[in-house]
């Protein structure tokens, strides 16, 4: 049984103010659709909706387990590749030199820290010797 469709109207097809794109897509989208194509367009939304991930909690016990065990593995799986191109990447890379180790020891919060606390000293000892 196929529902009867009313015939879709555009109002701003034709109106000045609406621009070229607008135009086309009204356009097109004021055009029935022939029943062949309505049928088409329904049966690839059932498509769509029923290949859906289903998900776990409606799923049976022995499905959850197998599943829950497939994510397990794939962790696993994951974490061991992150780790193999640490290697990788730590065996290509060449060791520091001094320089760079002086720039890995210089840290700028505490240096802004010491700024800090060194203005506020001399802030402290100029009021002491004002008074």
């Amino acid at each position: 049984m196929f529902l009867l469709r009313r015939e879709k109207t555009c109002h701003f097809v034709n109106s000045v103010r609406v621009n070229s794109v607008r135009k086309t897509w009204l356009k097109r989208n004021c055009q029935l659709k022939s029943e062949g194509e309505e049928i088409e367009d329904r049966q690839s939304w059932k498509r769509r909706v029923q290949d859906k991930k289903i998900q776990i909690d409606k799923m049976g016990d022995r499905a959850q387990r197998n599943l829950r065990k497939y994510w397990r593995e794939a962790q696993k799986r994951s974490r061991q590749k992150r780790s193999c191109e640490g290697a990788v990447q730590e065996a290509d890379t060449p060791p520091d030199s001094p320089q760079d180790q002086d720039i890995l020891e210089y840290n700028a919060r505490e240096s802004r820290r010491q700024e800090r606390e060194r203005k506020e000293r001399s802030k402290h000892e100029k009021g002491i010797q004002e008074k």
